[in-house]
């Protein structure tokens, strides 16, 4: 688990320290940096993923090839060009970010340099260092979990796809895909998360619960893969999806990832009130 990030130089963050709990709300006024600090998450994540699969590992510094991190594209990240990455009127061309595990005791720094002679850099070029610590937050490649604030919406089938681990997308996009492949196993960390007073711990079943509490009369009547190309469809409430709603399909992903999860796994979610009634 994360339980502090300290960003510097970073957009609207010239130095910021944010400490995390088991649950943190950003909350604030449009344009103070709330997106912001999510970013600086999926980069570093993003940081984690590109250096693990290239082996560059701290212990071990055995290649010159330059890693460069894509703002763009990647996560749903749309930041834009080195400029707009970099604060205004910043000290150095160097942004980091440093994230601390108090719990293990574990540290990781990450460093970027941002060309900014020019707006034709849409990427980050990492700085390599010797006490990095990538491979002690390796469980940011496969046990994290993000949702983008714009998520998919209604569709009479979603498409399905080979996962590294059980997550609903990005975007919501698997959430259906998810239901259909483990609706009859059991949630994780049910003693935390199962719906009380249901002692019924399969995921179909506790998701039905859940999104009753949030969404009073909710029901999914099934969701299953079908075809070569493996399209995903479900039933709510007797009714196709496209006829229930924005809500819904919103909140669903929310309630499938927090079940899903894995413990101690970092879940983030952007505008999580997102077309939800007042």
């Amino acid at each position: 688990m994360i339980d502090k990030i300290d960003i510097q130089n970073f957009k609207c963050f010239l130095g910021k320290e944010i400490n995390l709990k088991k649950l943190t709300v950003l909350a604030g006024s449009n344009s103070v940096g709330k997106s912001s600090i999510i970013q600086a998450i999926l980069l570093s994540r993003l940081t984690i993923e590109r250096l693990l699969n290239n082996l560059v590992v701290a212990s071990n510094l055995i290649t010159p090839t330059k890693i460069y991190i894509p703002l763009n594209g990647r996560c749903c990240l749309s930041l834009g060009n080195t400029k707009e990455a970099l604060i205004h009127d910043a000290p150095t061309n160097i942004i980091s970010f440093e994230l601390v595990d108090n719990q293990e005791n574990k540290t990781l720094l990450l460093k970027f340099k941002a060309e900014d002679t020019n707006d034709n850099h849409y990427e980050l070029e990492w700085i390599q260092n010797e006490n990095s610590g990538i491979e002690e937050f390796n469980n940011l490649k496969n046990e994290f979990y993000y949702l983008n604030a714009e998520r998919i919406g209604p569709r009479l089938s979603y498409d399905a796809d080979q996962q590294d681990f059980s997550h609903v997308g990005y975007q919501g996009e698997y959430t259906l895909q998810i239901i259909a492949e483990k609706e009859n196993d059991e949630i994780e960390s049910k003693d935390k998360r199962s719906f009380p007073p249901l002692s019924d711990y399969k995921l179909l079943n506790q998701i039905r619960a859940w999104m009753d509490y949030v969404i009073p009369g909710f029901y999914i009547d099934y969701a299953h893969l079908e075809g070569k190309l493996k399209k995903t469809h479900a039933s709510f409430s007797k009714s196709s999806p496209t006829n229930v709603g924005f809500g819904i399909s919103y909140v669903l992903p929310i309630v499938v990832n927090g079940l899903v999860a894995k413990d101690k796994s970092l879940f983030v979610v952007e505008n999580p009130e997102a077309h939800l009634h007042p």
